[in-house]
């Protein structure tokens, strides 16, 4: 039988789509504007952040309450969500992507081109929001199994 805590999951998929609301915002500011505001820059960045590290913590508290192998990596747990078909494999090389780029932000933060950051505004944005409803079907179907 599968265990898992339903109020972290629902509280960290309600922390996921809040940040991905804010960063949609922050997508509509003309990119020369952005460029210039550097306190606009540093929200981006932490949202991020944020955003992707519910993404890890959903998928690792998942993977712990199924019992499925554990990954070493933030890219081997992604993997892990693809193979037990919690979200769609078309959806992983976006989230390897990201994880990867939370380790930048994370790590290697004076390093950020803000230019990389308007573009993931642009086009990643929608890839966590995709996270975050597969992983709501998923668990919906869980449900309707028990």
């Amino acid at each position: 039988m599968v265990s898992f805590n339903g109020d972290k999951l629902a509280h960290q998929l309600g922390l996921l789509q809040v940040r991905v609301q804010k960063l949609r915002k922050m997508a509509t500011t003309p990119e020369k504007s952005y460029l210039a505001d550097q306190a606009l820059q540093l929200q981006a960045e932490r949202l991020l952040q944020t955003a992707i590290e519910s993404v890890i913590n959903i998928a690792t508290h998942l993977i712990a309450a199924h019992r499925w192998p554990v990954g070493e990596t933030y890219k081997d747990v992604m993997q892990v969500m693809a193979d037990q078909d919690v979200v769609n494999r078309d959806l992983l090389p976006a989230l390897v992507k990201m994880v990867r780029f939370r380790n930048l932000l994370v790590h290697v933060y004076w390093e950020i081109d803000q230019r990389q950051i308007y573009q993931i505004l642009q086009t990643g944005v929608d890839d966590l929001a995709e996270f975050g409803r597969e992983v709501t079907e998923f668990l919906q179907g869980e449900r309707s199994l028990q």
